[in-house]
């Protein structure tokens, strides 16, 4: 959005703005002379250095060097992009965004009346925390999880009553309620009347980045299953790409300091108590390509913690294998876990945040735990275990972009498969250029503004046909059964044909128009397969599958080439030349 504002727009914007209030709203200022000081927001220090001016509507700290206009501070302070800085600001001052479209203008009309709608709805469920006939209940959930009532307070926590229709009599036109049934809030009984969704719950707010209510998150309190239940995707929520607690957290996350991820509301609040703000949750999914850029916007740095089961272990792969593609420019990523049958808020009710931060500091660094994982079930003693490790570790390296942590990993991998750097790096080449996330100077801000298949390389054939095929007819999704393989195929595209898959059995009725709109840099392209239209009218089933399946071939081809490759290299154990010719096999069926 932001090259569609004009600068004059932007000019009027700063004219109006004034840069002491939006900057007093957020750090309290002291009057000095003709300017404003206070200590800067941006780095620690005792003696107040930053300095506002009303004059010159400018922000300017001695001690960091910090400084800029409205918007800037808007976009260092509160993490904004360029475009959310301007929206801000212009909410603020009553100054109407300019109108692309009647269409686009409609859109934000009616965005803005849901946010009031949700806005209203979260004042509801807190107002029910203080009544006298829930009071009790209420109290006896925080005693229980050792919450304190300015922790409620804090986060907004509010109660949804046990009664089928509390929402639904707060309102009395039809307008209204649709709007709450289009918003997962009601439900709509075949006789016409509305239900209440959230029933007996403890209320948790689910914010976006910019401090909007878009959702709600409900704990039951007694027998009723699920014991978490989340608002469905909407029109404001879209549960893959938001982060709980992100709009508090990223106040309090330093240059040089980490953001915590977990798993659940109660675990960020429980922390968040206990004086560790800089976390956030992914309200128990894994941790997807959106939410890691919105993280990695804020912080080079990132501690996974994970219960410490087979489940937890296996959502930390989930993460890992998704961050592969963002590991450059500096940054770290570490994974944590917590002793069996822990979680963060049990964990730190029992034993104390100091142990906790103990457990975080020892926490494992993501090349570390990548070669323990793929290490595992084989024998790095002998020379055919050490080959079946690089065969399981090139295909993840493939996926992290090019750089000094890429070189590290290689190398490392070198060292403990015990072959040199040069031969990894061939059969690496075998692979292509590796998926990478580039960034793009958007005002005055890097922002990423792609992830997956770069949008100036096509995507491959094959990879654009079944992309087609799951958009023209998304229940196609659930016929895959390659998923790993497609995972480790290094073909254009790809990327975007897995997150397509794992966006579709997660969310299964959304439109494929709306689908497409969850990948904002590759929009132009899902949108341009979305008009296809097919020459036959069924058998599509079949068609998919025989897309998946050559697709499927090709990853056993580039396996054959991977090993072939180190056949001219440095020779096949016996155990590599019985997989070529199974591999083979698989190939060519018919000639065994």
């Amino acid at each position: 959005m932001a090259n569609l504002i004009p600068q004059t727009f932007i000019d009027e914007l700063l004219s109006r703005a004034d840069i002491v209030e939006v900057i007093d709203s957020r750090v309290p200022l002291r009057h000095k002379g003709r300017e404003y000081v206070a200590c800067c927001p941006f780095h620690d220090e005792k003696t107040p250095s930053f300095s506002v001016s009303p004059v010159k509507q400018f922000y300017y700290c001695f001690g960091c060097g910090a400084g800029g206009s409205a918007i800037n501070f808007l976009m260092a302070y509160e993490r904004f992009s360029f475009s959310e800085a301007v929206e801000e600001l212009a909410s603020r001052y009553g100054l109407p965004l300019p109108v692309i479209s009647n269409k686009v203008s409609a859109q934000t009309s009616a965005s803005g009346d849901l946010f009031q709608l949700m806005n209203r709805v979260k004042d509801f469920y807190q107002a029910q925390v203080k009544k006298t006939e829930y009071l009790p209940v209420v109290k006896a959930f925080a005693q229980a999880r050792g919450l304190q009532g300015d922790t409620f307070k804090t986060f907004e926590m509010g109660y949804a009553p046990p009664l089928r229709q509390f929402l639904a009599k707060q309102f009395q036109d039809d307008i209204t309620l649709n709007q709450m049934v289009k918003l997962g809030l009601l439900f709509r009984k075949s006789g016409g009347q509305y239900e209440d969704r959230f029933r007996h719950r403890i209320i948790f707010p689910i914010y976006d980045h910019r401090g909007r209510c878009v959702g709600f998150g409900g704990r039951s309190l007694g027998d009723e299953q699920p014991k978490y239940l989340n608002s469905p995707d909407s029109q404001l929520f879209h549960k893959g790409k938001e982060v709980y607690n992100l709009d508090k957290a990223r106040r309090q996350i330093k240059e040089d300091s980490p953001v915590i991820v977990v798993e659940g509301y109660m675990d960020t609040v429980m922390l968040h108590q206990q004086g560790l703000t800089q976390v956030v949750a992914t309200m128990g999914t894994a941790t997807t390509h959106y939410q890691l850029e919105r993280l990695f916007a804020i912080t080079p740095r990132i501690v996974f913690c994970f219960d410490g089961d087979r489940a937890g272990l296996a959502a930390a792969w989930r993460a890992l294998l998704n961050v592969l593609p963002y590991m450059e420019k500096g940054r770290q990523v570490n994974f944590m876990f917590l002793p069996q049958g822990e979680d963060p808020d049990s964990f730190v009710r029992t034993q104390g945040l100091a142990l906790f931060q103990e457990l975080m500091a020892k926490s494992v660094p993501l090349s570390k735990f990548l070669f323990e994982q793929l290490g595992q079930k084989v024998d790095t003693n002998s020379r055919e275990g050490q080959a079946q490790w690089v065969e399981r570790a090139v295909p993840h390296l493939a996926k992290i972009p090019a750089g000094v942590f890429r070189e590290m990993m290689i190398r490392e991998l070198a060292q403990h498969a015990m072959v040199s750097e040069t031969k990894i790096e061939a059969i690496l080449s075998q692979f292509g250029q590796s998926t990478q996330v580039r960034s793009h100077k958007l005002g005055d801000k890097n922002t990423s503004v792609w992830r997956g298949s770069r949008p100036d390389q096509p995507w491959d054939s094959q990879v654009r046909h079944a992309i087609r095929l799951i958009l023209f007819q998304p229940n196609l999704v659930n016929l895959v059964k390659h998923r790993q393989e497609l995972l480790e195929l290094a073909l254009p595209g790809i990327t975007m044909l897995i997150n397509l898959i794992d966006f579709l059995q997660e969310n299964p009725h959304i439109p494929s128009g709306v689908v497409v709109s969850q990948w904002p840099e590759e929009q132009f392209q899902l949108a341009q397969e979305l008009t296809w239209q097919p020459l036959i009218e069924n058998g599509f089933e079949q068609e998919f599958l025989g897309v998946i399946q050559r697709l499927v071939r090709r990853y056993h081809e580039q396996r054959v080439d991977i090993l072939r490759q180190k056949s001219r290299c440095d020779g096949l154990t016996e155990e590599e030349k019985h997989r070529l010719e199974q591999l083979l096999r698989q190939i060519h069926p018919t000639s065994s």
